[in-house]
């Protein structure tokens, strides 16, 4: 699954994540990101400490995440933000995996990546990375010569057994009720920022339900923030006309 940051990706890991036979790969490609580009994120990593959450080692991730899976289970599912994948990572191996994009109305993505980010700088293209996420959607497109499957995060979270069915069937993988529930506060998770972590706020929302919820509330949207939503939307709106409808 690819995906920009702030739009439900980590909910929809989370169901993933109650499957048995399922083992969980979260922004695997996050750490060998910044050892690359650097950081903009508050608060910082140290580059010393990157590997101490994920591998730096961009080939060795793109082997285990295409190379045999750990004994038990029988598929994995990935959760990528489309930014991390960098020039220097290749695309070939990509052909491999079955592809998945998600996507969410940028108001509201931009307007959460603001504040959860307590922000700190600019907010720009390159960090939202919706265009880094449409350029690799083309790419795979071509790679694959078909189109990846589209799923917009307001559809899934408004019917979410609808949603996470099509995605398995979709796949080839068997959907399950548990997929709808998950344990708060889980003492075990494969999920990457948990609260001994230092960017426990991306996650804080996620770890501490239980299912999907979607609550509509307005937006006081920051007036500064007008010109890269302009940017965004129709970038959103050819990707939202091409995405996947439940019946």
């Amino acid at each position: 699954m690819w995906s920009c940051p702030r739009s439900r990706s980590t909910a929809i890991t989370r169901a993933f994540e109650q499957l048995d036979e399922c083992v969980v790969y979260d922004e695997p490609f996050y750490s060998a990101y910044l050892a690359i580009k650097g950081q903009d994120n508050y608060p910082p990593i140290q580059p010393e400490e990157l590997s101490k959450y994920k591998d730096t080692d961009y080939n060795a991730i793109i082997q285990k995440i295409t190379g045999e899976l750990p004994n038990g289970a029988s598929f994995s599912f990935q959760k990528h933000q489309s930014k991390h994948i960098l020039p220097e990572f290749g695309r070939d191996w990509i052909e491999q995996l079955n592809n998945l994009f998600l996507i969410r109305n940028p108001k509201e993505t931009i307007f959460s990546y603001w504040k959860a980010n307590q922000f700190q700088g600019e907010l720009n293209m390159e960090k939202l990375g919706l265009l880094q996420h449409y350029n690799l959607f083309q790419e795979i497109k071509n790679l694959t010569q078909k189109t990846p499957l589209i799923i917009d995060a307001n559809d899934l979270v408004l019917s979410p057994k609808n949603y996470l069915n099509l995605i398995c069937t979709n796949f080839e993988v068997d959907f399950s009720e548990k997929m709808l529930t998950w344990e708060a506060n889980p003492s075990k998770t494969a999920l990457s920022w948990t609260k001994e972590t230092p960017y426990y706020h991306w996650y804080s929302n996620v770890l501490n339900s239980s299912n999907f919820t979607y609550q509509k509330t307005e937006i006081n949207f920051p007036e500064e923030l007008t010109p890269l939503l302009e940017l965004c939307t129709p970038i959103y709106e050819e990707l939202f006309r091409q995405r996947a409808v439940a019946n």
